[in-house]
C-alpha cells in the first residue's frame, strides 16, 4: 500500500495525529477474526464475502466518525476476462478534515461456462480491492489466505474422491485437492459440504470462528446420532 499523508503545515507534510488515533481506536474495536460466510465449491475453501467484511468494519468507522471514499483511477479488461483496477481509498476524519490516501489494485475474472468473457469481472475487481483493503488496513484475520497452497485441480480432485470422499484411506483424515492435509478452516468447510449441513456459518460463529472447535462440535453431533 502506498500511503500519502495529506495535511500541510508551513509547507511541510505532517502526520495527521487525530486521524491516526481514531484509526487505531477503530482497529481496537473491530473484532480480530471475520468468520467466513461463503464457500467456494470449485476450490473447496471458505471465504469472507465483501458484504460480511463491510458489516465487520462499518460500525467502528461510524462510531469513530471516520469516512471512507473509494475512487477508480484506471481500469483494464483482457480478452480472457481478467479485469484490473487501480483504486484510491481515502480515509477521512469527519471532525478535523484530516485524510489518509492509499493506492490499491484489484483483480477479477468472469468467464461463462462456454468460455466466453462475462460482464462481472470489473465488479469482482472492485469488490476484491475494497475487501482486501479493509482486511489489511485493519489487520483482520479470516482464514482465506490468498497465499495458501490448497488450490484445487480438477484431476487431483477426482483422485482425492477415489481415496474416499476427500479423505486419506490410511488415516481417515480429510485431504485438500492437492492431496495435503488442509488447514483447519478449509477442513471445516470440507466437512460441512461432505455432510450437507446448512448451518455451517452458524456453528462457526458460535465458537468465534475457531474452525477446530467447530469441527469437534460437528463430529460429536454425528457420534451422538
Amino acid at each position: 500500500m502506498t500511503d500519502r499523508i495529506n495535511e500541510i503545515e508551513q509547507g511541510q507534510e505532517v502526520a495527521p495525529v487525530a486521524l491516526l488515533t481514531k484509526l487505531n481506536n477503530a482497529m481496537r474495536d473491530i473484532p480480530l477474526y471475520a468468520s467466513p460466510d461463503g464457500y467456494n465449491e470449485h476450490h473447496n475453501y471458505g471465504y469472507v464475502s465483501i458484504a460480511a467484511m463491510i458489516a465487520h468494519v462499518r460500525p467502528a468507522l461510524i462510531a469513530h466518525k471516520l469516512f471512507l471514499q473509494a475512487e477508480v483511477l484506471a481500469q483494464s479488461l483482457s480478452e480472457d476476462g481478467i479485469a484490473q483496477v487501480t483504486m484510491r481509498f481515502t480515509l477521512y476524519d469527519t471532525e478535523t478534515g484530516q485524510k489518509l490516501e492509499s493506492l490499491w489494485s484489484g483483480l477479477g475474472q468472469d468467464l461463462a461456462r462456454n468460455g466466453r468473457r462475462g460482464d462481472k469481472g470489473l465488479y469482482k475487481a472492485l469488490s476484491g480491492g475494497l475487501k482486501y483493503f479493509l482486511q489489511q488496513t485493519f489487520l483482520i484475520a479470516s482464514g482465506d489466505d490468498p497465499e495458501s497452497e490448497n488450490d484445487a485441480g480438477q484431476n487431483q480432485q477426482a483422485q482425492n474422491r477415489r481415496k474416499g470422499n476427500g479423505r486419506d484411506r490410511r488415516s481417515g483424515r480429510r485431504v485438500s485437492d492437492n492431496g495435503k492435509r488442509p488447514d483447519p478452516m478449509t477442513a471445516y468447510w470440507l466437512l460441512v459440504k461432505e455432510l450437507g449441513l446448512s448451518n455451517g456459518k452458524e456453528i462457526l460463529q458460535s465458537v468465534d470462528g475457531d474452525a477446530t472447535k467447530a469441527i469437534a462440535i460437528i463430529e460429536q453431533q454425528n457420534q451422538e446420532q
